[in-house]
């Protein structure tokens, strides 16, 4: 059976939102095991934002930014059936995929009008420190026991590296890559990825991937 356009654009938000849910399965679980710290907070949203910016490329349509984010944050809810995880460590990073996907929302508008290191950096480098922030102010409204014990026990630095640091790197990082996404060529993906079973298979797949690791 054809697909019909709007049909087309939710097979998309399916395939690009579990694609999202599954780096954030695999990859955002290496980061988080690895031996050197913080190589979470430093990868995994300049890789989250590029597959915003994929899903943008190959649809034409704003809103699947923030279509294909409740996607990858239902992946993540899968936890909290699972009893290795508590509520906090789940309902965290479903905060930061949402968070993420509004502030890239916000400013890609402007990234699309602007070319060029000096207009772009700000403001991704903006969108960036923005989620952060908001983040982190959801975290002191609800969970005065987790700021505390970062503050006193992990320290004031590792906040500062997750507000500041992490937030240069990232917007240095996505300024940089964004010309090479946006001229990658990936037709393999409209002819064959971007149909009802694949993006099913893909969805299947990062829910595994989020029960077995």
């Amino acid at each position: 059976m054809k697909q019909t356009p709007n049909s087309r654009l939710w097979t998309s938000v399916v395939f690009f939102g579990s694609l999202w849910g599954l780096a954030e399965a695999t990859l955002g679980y290496v980061f988080h095991h690895a031996m050197v710290p913080g190589l979470a907070g430093l990868f995994m949203f300049p890789v989250a934002f590029f597959f915003m910016r994929w899903a943008y490329q190959h649809t034409g349509r704003l809103a699947v930014i923030l279509a294909m984010a409740p996607v990858a944050a239902g992946i993540k809810l899968i936890d909290l059936f699972l009893p290795t995880y508590s509520v906090f460590t789940t309902i965290n990073p479903v905060l930061v995929i949402l968070l993420e996907a509004v502030a890239v929302y916000t400013v890609f508008p402007a990234l699309l009008r602007h070319s060029g290191w000096a207009r772009r950096f700000p403001l991704i480098l903006v969108a960036t420190v923005a989620w952060k922030t908001v983040f982190l102010g959801v975290l002191v409204l609800t969970s005065l026991q987790w700021t505390f014990h970062s503050i006193l026990v992990t320290g004031p630095l590792v906040i500062l590296r997750f507000a500041v640091l992490d937030s240069l790197a990232n917007a240095v990082l996505i300024t940089l890559l964004l010309p090479k996404v946006a001229q990658s060529r990936s037709d393999w993906l409209v002819r064959y990825a971007l149909r009802p079973l694949p993006a099913l298979c893909l969805l299947l797949t990062a829910i595994g991937a989020e029960i077995l690791l």
